[in-house]
């Protein structure tokens, strides 16, 4: 087994350093090559970003299919997965070409190991959704239909950002970030109102997929934050008003308590109370204070709740006039937003 690995490791590097196998043409021949042995010398060394950097160059100049094809090696030491998939299919095209059988059959042997690590990134346009003079944009450049619906390939870690926008629709923003192996869905869904727009994860999206998460244009807390100090208001209001309520009565209660006490321990000399006690003295002095308090008290409490039940009723009314919901929406299958409300 040993020696089947060895065999292989060196069948790979001959391959990969072999003589172009479509030869380069053009005054920018000489060029190209010494960029192509520049980009091999770093690649020896482990530079992977100044090695994919000269081979690409190399191919630019002059294109090869040595320089493609180390190119493609190159992408995927560096975990650029699909760049490397399309390199190696490249190659074995060129290869075709240029008669090479052998450095056909390494080529797709390469881009075969990768099929199973392909991230892919995909923007959903359902029929029912579809608006007269929509323009879908990936990453700032327009996407033309034929591509809607069709996973694309993309490197694993890198994001990419959907917008779309139709006359009479909302403008719509999507950003994903594809991952090794999985497939980001972007599904478009035009609101009824028009004042928003959301993405919701497709209903038979393949397992491992996903749907990116979505964040509306136009939307902001200022109301949320609006209806939770309203609510906060109504909250205090009602609180003072109870405890002014509950302190009045108490005061009342006091005022009956002290006017039995005077009116059993207290005579009546020449038409002033005269009591024989301290503590009938006390009770008297506590009625007198508390017939004061107690109107106050409950004033402020027939007043705090009023406040408190206005600013409650309203904010809820409110609410439920102007309800617009956005919230995550996460299963097996995908995760996303869904935007919900009325006016």
């Amino acid at each position: 087994m040993r020696t089947r690995f060895c065999l292989a490791a060196v069948a790979s590097v001959l391959v990969l350093a072999t003589p172009n196998f479509a030869a380069a043409q053009g005054p920018n021949e000489r060029a190209a090559d010494a960029a192509f042995q520049e980009g091999r010398t770093a690649l020896e060394k482990g530079n992977l970003l100044e090695a994919c950097t000269k081979l690409a160059e190399s191919d630019r100049l002059a294109p090869s299919g040595r320089a493609v094809l180390n190119l493609g090696d190159c992408y995927e030491r560096r975990g650029m997965v699909a760049s490397a998939y399309s390199s190696f299919l490249e190659a074995a095209a060129r290869a075709v070409q240029a008669n090479r059988p052998d450095a056909e059959r390494h080529a797709r042997e390469r881009a075969s190991r990768l099929e199973g690590r392909l991230p892919r990134v995909s923007f959903v346009v359902p029929k029912s959704v579809s608006a007269q003079g929509l323009e879908v944009k990936k990453d700032g450049a327009v996407l033309p239909p034929s591509s809607w619906n069709t996973p694309e390939l993309a490197d694993p870690g890198t994001s990419h950002t959907y917008e779309a926008s139709a006359p009479g629709k909302s403008a719509f923003v999507a950003t994903v970030t594809a991952e090794e192996g999985k497939t980001a869905r972007v599904e478009l869904k035009w609101p009824e109102n028009n004042n928003a727009v959301a993405a919701v994860p497709a209903a038979a999206a393949p397992a491992g997929n996903k749907t990116a998460r979505i964040e509306p244009v136009g939307t902001t807390a200022s109301d949320s934050s609006s209806s939770n100090g309203s609510r906060t208001l109504a909250y205090a209001a009602l609180g003072v008003g109870a405890a002014g309520v509950i302190v009045g009565t108490i005061g009342g209660l006091q005022v009956l308590s002290a006017k039995s006490t005077v009116d059993s321990g207290c005579a009546n000399v020449n038409g002033v109370k005269t009591c024989n006690s301290q503590s009938d003295v006390d009770a008297a002095s506590s009625g007198k204070t508390w017939s004061v308090v107690s109107p106050i008290a409950f004033g402020v409490g027939a007043l705090g709740l009023g406040v408190g039940a206005y600013l409650f009723f309203h904010n809820r009314a409110k609410t439920e006039k102007q309800a617009f919901m956005l919230a995550p929406s996460i299963g097996q299958n995908g995760a996303g937003f869904a935007a919900a409300g009325h006016f």
